[in-house]
């Protein structure tokens, strides 16, 4: 084997929580998949840095996403269903543990449903789940 992929593969594939053997299998295993794949493998050529000083920068994203005239498809937004105006009013708890136990008579946010129940979002702004039968959407 050449001692340059041998050194990158003890590097790559050096686990202290497996065993030895296990580390020179899998070493192995990566410079025998190198070899298969030749100039084609991800790090054959050296990578470099794009220009600008954040990879999602305005003109980077402007170039990664432009739309075809040819398709007449929706864009995310419009995909979406107005949800902004509705609001779920809990009506009921019916297990004192849920998020919203102390939310009898108040309205929360409606983002969408589940199989098991509405979808709104708590006070700390986490998405959980509100029983079908514990609130009423509201407009």
């Amino acid at each position: 084997m050449k001692t340059n992929m041998l050194t990158r593969a003890r590097h790559y594939y050096n686990n202290d929580l497996v065993s030895r053997t296990q580390n020179r299998h899998n070493q192995r295993a990566w410079i025998r998949s190198i070899r298969l794949l030749g100039d084609r493998w991800l790090l054959a050529a050296p990578l470099t840095r794009p220009d600008t000083p954040h990879a999602y920068s305005p003109s980077i994203v402007q170039t990664l996403w432009t739309p075809d005239p040819t398709r007449h498809s929706p864009t995310p937004v419009e995909r979406l269903p107005d949800t902004s105006k509705r609001k779920l009013l809990i009506t009921q708890c019916s297990d004192p543990l849920m998020w919203y136990a102390g939310k009898i008579g108040q309205t929360v946010p409606y983002i969408g449903h589940w199989p098991e129940g509405f979808k709104s979002r708590e006070d700390a702004g986490f998405v959980n789940i509100v029983k079908f039968t514990d609130a009423v959407i509201v407009h």
